[in-house]
């Protein structure tokens, strides 16, 4: 940390002046007149001694005269050393945000603050401690006794950012209205989000001087990069998922689930959960590991849903194919038939699935239904029929000519099971960035999921629909089963988001404790990590850190 410095720095000009005597000294040296003597022999000994003293004596008295001029110089440049000198003003601007907190041990940048500050009490007759965090906080403003007091009061956020948010319109103002013209102002940070340039350049007009405070080092910390696809987690089967983490961390974590005991995991790369059976029902589960650094972002807590067989309702004229497949596989789905005639009064299942095996009025509720979270499948001839649902799928075009070849599964066994047939004339799909494969023949894409809001829409080929070649093959009928169940299981599966992240869309979350937090598209998710809802749609939100902080 640097503190010395001069309250007025324009005047070193004045050092310039020291060379005044040094010009002055080399304009009167004077050049001995060489004379004819005849006695000059008997002296030159003691010309040479006397010599030798008089360019001492002169270096001496050069030496005096630039010292002189040097002290004068600096002295009207009144030399200051900031922090630790008696008297002044002194404004102390604060980092608070993240990369700040406390390691496993209780220590931390902030608390290294707060530890050499009472090893050293101030001197000065005010000062004004001023932290930058979520928002700018004036914590003490007055004599240093009562600045040491709030020091204990001071506490990371757990938020991104760094002393450069000071730098919006609420927080400048903030800063401006304590600060004078004669203060010291002093910028704490570990400087991991910015250099502190653009504070300083905003200020340095303000004060008499601007000093930068540099605490923390750089410790190895782990934290939670990401949790690829969840799994459908079905009652009274365990699963397995993973978790990517960046950072070591030691080889050792733990599992608590629903806040019961805890239970060892092994640290992998990428890192392997397991989740014993679960009856059906919402469970927490709480995964936690150590490391060398921060320890605010050393916890994952993740909500899911553990399910019996999920509840669909099959939109039908009589029984086909579909149906047959659906109430087969009653432990995994929950058959429910009804007519398309009095769909538009039929409850639609929570969290569940919808499938339209037959030709319907009105799609405006199904739909709406679909986006907070409902799984849609429907027959390619449905998207033919309906402007609103071909506006949901709009990348997802049907070729003019059908085309033939071998069907083929993500799955390779479903895949050998359809291999030993060629099927003919299937009505195909223009491939779909924004849609996922789910069947293709040959290269052509058959049957795609696409993402509607919080829920899919699954579309499968009209050829398909009454193909007996296709459903008298062993995989058909698991390929449904698995897609359905697992389409369900994305569309309920925690949305997962980093704090100060740039939002798509506006959206309000209530924390466990019942605080609320909204923010508006395009604005950052200024939040602390952990387990939050999305308060319209009741979807479970899982916060990560900040990467850039931790």
């Amino acid at each position: 940390m640097s503190v010395f410095s001069f309250l007025n720095p324009f005047l070193l000009w004045g050092l310039v002046a020291v060379s005044a005597p040094i010009i002055i000294h080399l304009l009167l040296r004077q050049k001995p007149r060489p004379r004819p003597w005849a006695a000059m022999r008997w002296l030159q000994a003691a010309l040479h001694a006397a010599q030798r003293r008089y360019k001492i004596t002169n270096l001496l008295l050069l030496l005096m005269r630039c010292a002189i001029i040097a002290l004068l110089a600096l002295a009207v440049s009144r030399p200051h050393w900031g922090l630790w000198s008696d008297g002044g003003d002194l404004v102390i601007l604060i980092d608070v945000s993240a990369s700040m907190a406390n390691d496993q041990d209780s220590n931390g940048p902030l608390q290294d603050i707060k530890n050499q500050l009472r090893e050293k009490p101030f001197k000065q007759d005010r000062v004004c401690i001023i932290t930058v965090g979520h928002k700018t906080s004036i914590i003490s403003d007055g004599d240093s006794q009562s600045a040491l007091r709030s020091l204990q009061q001071i506490d990371s956020d757990y938020l991104p950012g760094g002393l450069s948010r000071a730098l919006e319109e609420a927080s400048l103002s903030v800063i401006t209205s304590k600060l004078r013209p004669h203060s010291t102002l002093l910028c704490v940070s570990d400087f991991r989000q910015d250099d502190g340039t653009a504070i300083i350049k905003t200020l340095e007009n303000s004060v008499y001087q601007i000093s930068r405070w540099q605490v923390g080092s750089q410790q190895n910390n782990a934290y939670v990069h990401d949790i690829p696809t969840l799994p459908d987690f079905v009652a009274s089967q365990a699963q397995q998922f993973q978790i990517i983490l960046n950072g070591q961390t030691e080889e050792i974590a733990q599992l608590r689930i629903d806040g019961g005991s805890p239970s060892p995991i092994t640290v992998q790369d990428p890192m392997q959960v397991s989740v014993p059976p679960l009856p059906a029902g919402r469970h927490d589960l709480q995964i936690t590991f150590k490391d060398e650094g921060l320890a605010y972002d050393n916890s994952l807590h993740i909500s899911v849903d553990v399910r019996a067989a999920v509840p669909c309702l099959v939109v039908q004229q009589q029984f086909g194919y579909l149906a047959a497949v659906v109430d087969a596989a009653h432990e995994q789905l929950d058959y429910r038939q009804v007519d398309p005639a009095r769909l538009h009064t039929e409850p639609l299942p929570k969290q569940g699935l919808v499938l339209i095996d037959s030709e319907v009025g009105n799609m405006e509720r199904i739909l709406k239904w679909t986006q907070q979270g409902g799984v849609l499948f429907a027959w390619s001839d449905l998207l033919e029929q309906h402007k609103a649902l071909q506006e949901l799928c709009p990348d997802l075009q049907i070729k003019e000519m059908p085309q033939s070849g071998k069907i083929v599964s993500q799955d390779a066994v479903i895949s050998r099971s359809f291999a030993a047939f060629d099927f003919e004339k299937i009505t195909c799909f223009n491939n779909a960035a924004s849609c996922e494969a789910l069947l293709h023949l040959d290269e052509h894409m058959i049957a795609a999921r696409c993402r509607v809001g919080d829920g899919f829409i699954i579309v499968v080929s009209k050829d398909l629909r009454g193909n007996d070649q296709f459903w008298a093959q062993g995989g058909a009928p698991f390929w449904l089963r698995d897609n359905l169940r697992q389409s369900s299981a994305l569309a309920q599966q925690p949305s997962i988001l980093h704090s100060g992240e740039i939002l798509d869309e506006d959206i309000t979350l209530v924390y466990e404790d019942g605080a609320e937090f909204s923010f508006k598209k395009e604005q950052a998710l200024l939040m602390k990590p952990g387990l939050a809802l999305e308060k319209s749609s009741q979807r479970s939100i899982v916060i990560l850190p900040n990467q850039e902080e931790s």
